[in-house]
């Protein structure tokens, strides 16, 4: 992972030192109101929203190990630290279906389904659609509308 200067640059992102609900409420609230008021499109906040969130995950994703290290040098399960409460959960085992050979025939059946449904309703207006095996026509499914979105790369 890349190390950048400590020396961060007067546009540099920072975390503030702590942050509560309250703090986020009125943040949202700000950002809401700069869009409202014309002083910032959606888009653009949206971007950055999206952008930052990108952030926090890969901080995340690299701080969480040494955050739970951390965390084992407050007493107890549960504490109180930086504006949180932070509860100590242990991992635990848990079987792993995947070697089950009846699961992960079930799981792969399911998936042929779906897929067999899903081009039974792409040619609709074409043909019918036979199950290979058992001859059933296979029915037309309704449609379920997804929501519409934006991918974004951050460039």
């Amino acid at each position: 992972m890349l190390n950048p200067p400590l020396e961060t640059p007067e546009t540099a992102i920072t975390l503030p030192t702590a942050i509560t609900k309250i703090d986020i409420m009125y943040f949202v609230e700000y950002i809401k109101q700069m869009h409202e008021g014309g002083m910032t499109d959606a888009l653009s906040i949206y971007v950055r929203a999206k952008a930052m969130a990108k952030a926090m995950e890969l901080i995340i994703a690299e701080l969480e190990d040494a955050a739970y290290d951390e965390a084992g040098k407050y007493p107890g399960k549960s504490f109180e630290a930086h504006s949180a409460q932070i509860t100590k959960k242990e991992g635990a085992d848990i079987p792993d279906v995947t070697r089950d050979v009846e699961y992960m025939q079930i799981k792969q059946a399911l998936k042929d389904r779906e897929e067999l449904l899903k081009m039974a309703y792409k040619s609709r207006d074409k043909v019918r659609v036979i199950h290979p095996e058992t001859g059933e026509e296979l029915p037309i499914m309704p449609p379920k509308p997804t929501k519409q979105t934006l991918s974004i790369q951050i460039i």
